[in-house]
């Protein structure tokens, strides 16, 4: 299901620290999701080749963006070979699906302008029900919008 409109839900999460590296919570993550993952994009953070092959699994198709030092040498994960030659031989098209990103980085930052970037409890426990508290709200809010939006555009209200 593609969600159109401005309303941008959040569908997983995980809190780790701040020191923990994104690139092997992209997995846990999309485990989460059932049914059809389409295109998943991500910026260097996340792209490795294990990544690339699971979403290629999934039956998705890897946007990872690779670090210029990267190498499209798959050391068995053809899925990464693949995503590289894809964006060798259309780059523009490649870079045109990838930029897709760009709607989660609007979530993250409506996310952060609707509840506060900051935490407000101090230990960990705390801080990890904080997080998920304000997941569970702003994504109420976001489909109370969504409802609102539909029904002017019915005619409704």
């Amino acid at each position: 299901m593609e969600i159109c409109g401005p309303e941008k839900p959040i569908y997983s999460i995980e809190v780790t620290k701040a020191t923990r590296h994104d690139s092997p919570m992209l997995i846990p993550l999309l485990k989460r999701i059932t049914g059809d993952i389409g295109d998943v994009c991500g910026d260097k953070g996340v792209a490795s080749r294990r990544n690339a092959q699971y979403i290629d699994d999934r039956g998705g198709t890897p946007f990872l963006m690779m670090k210029k030092n990267s190498t499209s040498q798959s050391k068995g994960y053809p899925a990464w070979h693949k995503m590289h030659a894809a964006r060798r031989e259309d780059e523009k098209n490649w870079d045109k699906r990838y930029h897709k990103r760009s709607n989660s980085e609007a979530g993250f930052g409506s996310f952060k302008q609707q509840t506060t970037s900051y935490l407000s409890s101090r230990n960990r426990k705390c801080q990890n029900n904080e997080v998920w508290l304000k997941t569970v709200a702003y994504n109420i809010k976001q489909l109370a919008h969504r409802k609102v939006r539909l029904a002017i555009k019915r005619g409704e209200l």
